[in-house]
Parts: C-alpha cells; structure tokens; sequence
C-alpha cells in the first residue's frame, strides 16, 4: 500500500507538479522545485500525528477539488463579479419597455407584463445568449478563487527568481569583483 502511495504521489509531482502533502500547485517543474521543499511522505508511528496529517491533507484536497461556496457580496470583495448583477445588466440589454406594463423580449419580440418575466424567458428560452456570459463570470471567479493564480500586481514587483526588484537609485555599496 505504501509503494502504490508514493506512486501516486509521484505521478502528481511529475505530471502534474502538485504536491500532495503541501497541497500546492504549480505551472512548471522549475516552480515546483522552488516552491516544495519536502517531497516525502511524512514519518512517524504515532496514530495520534497520522490522523491529524490525514485530515489536514484531506481539508486541502476538498478545498482544492471544489470551490467555496460564496455569497455574491464576498466574490466581489475578493475581486470577483457577482453572477446576477452581470446577468442583470446583460439581459437588460435585451428587454424594450413598450409601455408602462409591457415590455419586450429584443430577441424574438415576444410581450410580457414585466422586465423579470423577459429576464426569466431569455435564461429559460435563449440560453445560447446566457450560457457564454454566465461560463465566463464563473471561470473568473474560479480564477480569483485560486490560491495558486498567477497575480500579475505581485509579478510586477518581483523578479523572475521570486526576489523583490531592487531600486536603483539605492547605494548598496561598492561593485563586487568576482
């Protein structure tokens, strides 16, 4: 059992270049190597170590497989879009008010007595108008969800090697011979 585990932990490290024991991802083998230290499985006999190992392994893995299920308010704080404010204002692209109580659906002009009735047709009859807008917002969500995303703003400020860039104007002494 244990060799078919270190197996498959190897097979995530390689293929995959994820790290099971850390729970962390990465785009490349360089990375990896950089950002795991450890790659073995943990020592020990106790029961007591291995359970408390086991379900911090198991908390990340869920974590990792399925998204946290958040209001729309706290994706926004997070840098997110809120689904039903896009999908708000897109269908409203596609509602004309005839009148005080009518109003029309721009795809296939059919009336109704109220923009949330032409709002609910589009989602129900013309999902190939929704499906692209609602795909995108959830992909962008699940990108700012992602503790392992590339953060350009945290890039900018680091160099290739993960070191914070220097200021030049700065006087670090004199040149080194080498």
């Amino acid at each position: 059992m244990k060799k078919y585990l270190d197996l498959i932990v190897f097979y995530l490290m390689k293929v995959h270049q994820y790290d099971y024991y850390g729970g962390v991802e990465t785009g490349s083998m360089e990375e990896f190597v950089r950002k795991v230290t450890i790659m073995l499985r943990p020592a020990g006999n106790a029961t007591q170590v291995q359970e408390s190992v086991a379900s911090e392994i198991d908390s990340r893995i869920e974590l990792r497989m399925s998204l946290p299920n958040l209001s729309d308010e706290k994706i926004t704080q997070l840098g997110g879009r809120s689904l039903t404010r896009v999908l708000d204002s897109f269908l409203a692209s596609y509602v004309k008010k005839e009148s005080e109580t009518k109003y029309r659906c721009v795809e296939c002009q059919k009336l109704f007595k109220g923009d949330e009735y032409v709002k609910k047709h589009l989602k129900i009859k013309h999902p190939e108008l929704v499906k692209p807008i609602t795909t995108d917002t959830v992909m962008f969500n699940a990108y700012i969800l992602d503790p392992s995303k590339i953060d350009p703003v945290k890039r900018d400020r680091a160099d290739t090697y993960g070191h914070s860039s220097r200021d030049s104007s700065r006087y670090d002494g004199p040149p080194r011979s080498g």
